[in-house]
C-alpha cells in the first residue's frame, strides 16, 4: 500500500509540473529572440526629494524593492535660508562663482542627504542629483518655495551651486554623485520649488556647466532636458543635441511623461517613439527619471496601469532607466511607494516585478507576442549569466501562454514571481524549461516574472529538478 501511495504521489506531482510546463493548449505564443537585442539597463529607482526616509526603510527600498537607480534633490538651501526671500549679500559663497568659499557654504545641507546616499553607494545605486530651485537670488521671484524664472546673468553662479553639491558630497561624506541635471522639469512653473528655463538656456548652462566638470576633473555625467513631457522633449533635447558642444557634454537624455491620458498607456506609444528616434540620433541614452502617476499607488488597477507605462516605455522609448517619483515620503503624498510605518504600497509591488529581478547591465531582447493584452519584455544579463522576463496580463481573464525562446544558452528553470489584485510579489517556486520552451496559465489583471540561470554548455549536465519524490512511509 505504502509504494502504490508513493507512486500515485509522484505521478500527481509529475502530471502537475507537466500541464505547468508544457502541456496546456496555449491561448497565446510569445517568441523571444536573444539574437535581436536593444537597449542596455543602467537601473530602476526613484526619488527622494524632500522628506528623507529613516535608515530603517533602507533596507525595504534597496533590498527588498531592488531599486538601482537614486535620485534626490540638490536643495537650494546650501546658498539660501529655507522661506525667506533671498539675499546675494547674505547667501552667496562669494562673489567668485569659480572660487567656492566653504565657510560661505551651508554644508549641514548636505549632511542631512549623506546617510541615505552612503546607504546607497554602499551597494552600487546609482546616485544622480537634481536641482529643483536653484538658490533664490538666483531667481527672478527671489524665492525658494514657489516656482519662478531663472534670472540671466547667474548662468555660472548656477554652476558652481551644483559643483558646491558635487564637490561637497566627495569632499565631506565620500559620496561620489554619479549624475547631475541642470534642474527639475524646466519648462514648468509649478506651485512648488521649481524654476524655468527656455531651451537656449538650458543649453547653454549644460555648456557652461560640462566645461567646468572637465576643467576640474569632475567625472560626474550630465543628464538633461529632465522635462515634464514627451512633447517638450521634442524641442529641448533638439536644442541640445544641435549644438555640438552641449550635446558633446551631455550623457544621457532624460524625460518625464506626463500631460497625456495617464489611465491610458498606449496613448503615449508614438511619443516615446518619436523620443527614441531623438535620442537614437543624438547618440545618447534615454532616461525616464519621475513619473507619479497614474492615480493611487494603493489601488491594483492603477499599479496595474503604472506598470504599463513602464512597459511601454522600454519597449517603445527603448528608455534605459525607469524611476518612480518618490519611494518613502511621509503623509502619503508625492506618489510614494512605502507608507509612513514602512508598508510597501501595492504599487511597491508592482514595480518590484521589474526592479528586483532586472539589474544592471541587463541587455532587452526582442520578445513578440501573439496578443496585445499580453505585454512581455525580456533580457539577458549576460554578467550576471541570468535571463528575465517580465509579462503582464492586462486582460481581465486568464490566459496561457506559450513560451519559445531563441538564440540563447540553454535554461532548465525558472523562478516565479507574481503580483496582482490578491498577491503581493508572492513566489510561487520553480518550473521547468524543456528545449527553452515552457507553457505558464497568467492570471487577469496579473504581473509574472520569470528569472533564472543560463547553463553553461561545457558544465557536467545537473539531475532535472522538475520532479519531487515524496516519501511518506
Amino acid at each position: 500500500m505504502k509504494i502504490r501511495l508513493n507512486t500515485l504521489l509522484v505521478a500527481l506531482v509529475f502530471l502537475c509540473s507537466w500541464q505547468l510546463s508544457w502541456g496546456y493548449a496555449a491561448d497565446v505564443t510569445v517568441t523571444i529572440d536573444g539574437a535581436k537585442e536593444y537597449q542596455t539597463i543602467d537601473g530602476f529607482g526613484g526619488a527622494e526629494s524632500g522628506l528623507l526616509p529613516p535608515a530603517s526603510m533602507y533596507t525595504t527600498i534597496f533590498d527588498d524593492l531592488g531599486v538601482s537607480v537614486l535620485r534626490f534633490a540638490m536643495f537650494a538651501y546650501t546658498e539660501s535660508l529655507p522661506d525667506q526671500p533671498g539675499d546675494e549679500a547674505r547667501d552667496n559663497d562669494n562673489n567668485d562663482p569659480f572660487v567656492i568659499d566653504w565657510n560661505g557654504v551651508a554644508t549641514v545641507i548636505l549632511d542631512k542627504f549623506a546617510p541615505l546616499l552612503k546607504a546607497a553607494q554602499s551597494r552600487g545605486v546609482k546616485i544622480i542629483g537634481t536641482t529643483w530651485s536653484p538658490p533664490a537670488w538666483m531667481k527672478q521671484n527671489n524665492l525658494v518655495e514657489s516656482s519662478g524664472l531663472f534670472q540671466p546673468g547667474y548662468e555660472d553662479e548656477l554652476v558652481e551651486f551644483i559643483v558646491i553639491w558635487v564637490k561637497g558630497m566627495q569632499m565631506y561624506h565620500g559620496v561620489h554623485i554619479d549624475s547631475v541635471t541642470i534642474q527639475n522639469e524646466p519648462d514648468n512653473l509649478p506651485p512648488w520649488p521649481g524654476c524655468k528655463y527656455t531651451a537656449a538656456q538650458i543649453t547653454d548652462i549644460v555648456k557652461r556647466l560640462g566645461a567646468r566638470f572637465q576643467a576640474e576633473g569632475i567625472t560626474t555625467e550630465i543628464h538633461a532636458p529632465d522635462i515634464t513631457s514627451l512633447n517638450h522633449f521634442i524641442t529641448y533635447g533638439n536644442a541640445i543635441c544641435q549644438d555640438p558642444d552641449a550635446k558633446n557634454y551631455v550623457d544621457t537624455l532624460a524625460t518625464h511623461p506626463y500631460g497625456t491620458d495617464e489611465y491610458n498607456p498606449d496613448n503615449d506609444i508614438p511619443l516615446w517613439v518619436a523620443a527614441h528616434n531623438l535620442s537614437s540620433v543624438c547618440g545618447k541614452n534615454l532616461w525616464q527619471t519621475e513619473f507619479a502617476e497614474p492615480g493611487s499607488p494603493t489601488v491594483w488597477s492603477h499599479s496595474l496601469l503604472a506598470a504599463q507605462h513602464l512597459h511601454n516605455a522600454l519597449v517603445y522609448g527603448q528608455v534605459s532607466a525607469w524611476l518612480n517619483f518618490q519611494l518613502y515620503k511621509t503623509s502619503g503624498g508625492g506618489g510614494g511607494l512605502i507608507a509612513d510605518d514602512g508598508t510597501p504600497y501595492v504599487k511597491f509591488h508592482a514595480l518590484k516585478q521589474y526592479y528586483r529581478y532586472v539589474r544592471p547591465g541587463a541587455i532587452r531582447v526582442s520578445s513578440v507576442s501573439g496578443d496585445t493584452d499580453i505585454m512581455v519584455t525580456a533580457f539577458n544579463h549576460q554578467i550576471n549569466n541570468n535571463f528575465t522576463i517580465v509579462v503582464i496580463n492586462r486582460d481581465t481573464v486568464d490566459k496561457t501562454v506559450s513560451f519559445n525562446m531563441n538564440n540563447l544558452t540553454p535554461i532548465l528553470n525558472l523562478n516565479v514571481y507574481r503580483t496582482s489584485v490578491s498577491e503581493n510579489s508572492v513566489g510561487l517556486g520553480s518550473i521547468s524549461v524543456k528545449a527553452n520552451s515552457f507553457t505558464f496559465t497568467l492570471p487577469g489583471e496579473s504581473i509574472t516574472t520569470f528569472t533564472g540561470q543560463l547553463v553553461d554548455p561545457q558544465a557536467p549536465p545537473q539531475a532535472p529538478t522538475g520532479l519531487k519524490i515524496i516519501n511518506l512511509s
